[in-house]
């Protein structure tokens, strides 16, 4: 898994057009973008449990019931998901300071097929965007 601190750094125009969008949303803020956000990309040949340790967190399972992705009464633990024409965007923030982990999860080859799996199926549900505008 790649942490990105550039979007410079990113060779895929797509991902790397995402990536300056957020990076130029958090500008505003008068800290570091580090400090207030971290950027990763799974990359091919990532495991799940390589990916959980890197981020500290389990993004198979809910963080709150426990409830494993595949049981019915699973719900994903992020606060925001978006399919980004087979690049999923997937935000967590896991306490009251509000810094987030941002991963990016690429729908290619060599991409863990439960992941892969996960991001499909909710993608495919549609993630409100927040409140409906006028």
């Amino acid at each position: 898994m790649l942490i990105i601190t550039d979007p410079a750094d990113v060779q895929d125009p797509t991902l790397r057009d995402i990536l300056n969008l957020r990076f130029d949303q958090l500008s505003g803020c008068d800290c570091d973008i580090g400090e207030i956000a971290r950027f990763h990309i799974v990359q091919p040949g990532d495991s799940i449990d390589a990916i959980e340790a890197e981020l500290g967190f389990p993004i198979m399972t809910n963080m709150v019931d426990g409830a494993c992705y595949g049981h019915p009464d699973f719900e994903p633990s992020w606060e925001h998901m978006a399919d980004h024409c087979g690049t999923y965007e997937l935000v967590y923030i896991l306490d009251d300071s509000g810094f987030g982990h941002v991963v990016f999860v690429q729908d290619v080859d060599g991409t863990d097929w439960r992941l892969l799996s996960l991001c499909r199926e909710y993608a495919a549900r549609g993630q409100p965007e927040g409140p409906e505008r006028p």
